[in-house]
């Protein structure tokens, strides 16, 4: 009887152990989370130039033993530009660790970039070089408005404000090899200093309203570069004009009109992305007071004041687009 009782509780601490034995984990491995940290397999880049005309996009490779914050950053030698890629991961994988050519603010050249995989809280770091010998076509990313590749170019002067345009083609350029210097004087009665004919939907998309849905307004952006020259009363100044009876054109007496703003401070190149929801009506009482994007008929760009005197109001401004469903 003893020898019995005996085989029974050695089964019954068989099958308990047995019972309890560990299941396949849920979430990362605390040895990925909190292990030594250790460089598996050093950055990789697949080829060493890069053709961005050509080739959709690039992959970076490289791994390490525990999940860790990182930073790749790749700088252009010649330009100063720059793209992030980050992630917490223990591996560059195809998701997060591609890159198309774009830039965070002024486009990539031809050139050499640097390409730096840092760490958070870990001293290692690895470095390489890929060479851009095709660029990303930024053509194909929205409707562009203007990119200022041209030679001449006609700009229209407030009456007072002796308003002019210049295109520059030295120093740094944010795309291709020209850019917009609008500048003008504030007498303190006129606040348009000078500004660009108006961008027709015909002349861009050859329709008589931009490709737009009204439900898209909030994720359907204006981008431009802008870089001040000191003046911080300078405004560049967005306007849409809308077509609210459809018959082909904006009626001024009758029809919506929308703007925007947008004050000028820094003197480095910036690149900005207005969604078309922030602009607003320039008069409630013209028009169904409806922002309808998809009945725009044209686009202003304006160079504006405080309204206040100034000898000198003026900034730079390169490559205009129009992009919808995320900004530049």
């Amino acid at each position: 009887m003893k020898q019995l009782i005996t085989y029974i509780f050695a089964l019954t601490i068989v099958v308990n152990f047995v019972s309890c034995e560990k299941e396949d984990p849920v979430g990362p491995d605390i040895v990925d989370l909190y292990g030594g940290f250790k460089i598996l397999d050093s950055l990789s880049i697949p080829s060493a130039t890069i053709d961005f005309s050509t080739t959709d996009s690039i992959r970076f490779g490289g791994t390490w033993t525990t999940q860790n914050q990182w930073l790749l950053t790749i700088t252009g030698r010649k330009s100063g530009a720059i793209k992030t890629l980050s992630g917490k991961t223990k591996i560059l994988d195809t998701t997060i660790a591609t890159w198309n050519g774009t830039a965070d603010n002024i486009f990539f050249q031809k050139e050499i970039c640097d390409v730096s995989l840092s760490f958070t809280g870990q001293a290692d770091t690895m470095k390489s070089t890929v060479e851009i010998s095709g660029l990303h076509n930024y053509q194909e990313d929205g409707i562009v408005v203007h990119n200022f590749e041209i030679s001449t170019i006609d700009v229209w002067p407030g009456t007072q404000t002796n308003g002019t345009g210049t295109l520059i083609t030295e120093g740094v350029i944010p795309q291709g090899d020209t850019y917009l210097n609008l500048e003008g004087s504030e007498p303190g009665n006129a606040w348009y200093i000078a500004g660009l004919p108006p961008f027709q939907a015909s002349e861009l998309t050859d329709s008589d309203y931009l490709p737009f849905n009204d439900a898209d307004t909030a994720t359907t952006y204006i981008n431009f570069f802008v870089r001040g020259n000191g003046y911080p009363e300078t405004f560049v100044t967005l306007q849409t004009k809308e077509d609210d009876n459809e018959n082909g054109t904006h009626e001024e007496a009758s029809e919506d009109s929308y703007t925007h703003r947008y004050q000028v401070t820094g003197t480095e190149w910036k690149k900005v992305s207005i969604p078309l929801s922030a602009l607003t009506n320039d008069d409630a009482a013209v028009g169904n007071n409806i922002q309808e994007i998809s009945k725009i008929t044209s686009v202003y760009v304006m160079l504006f004041s405080a309204g206040t005197a100034n000898p000198t109001l003026g900034c730079d401004i390169d490559f205009i687009i129009l992009t919808q469903g995320a900004p530049l």
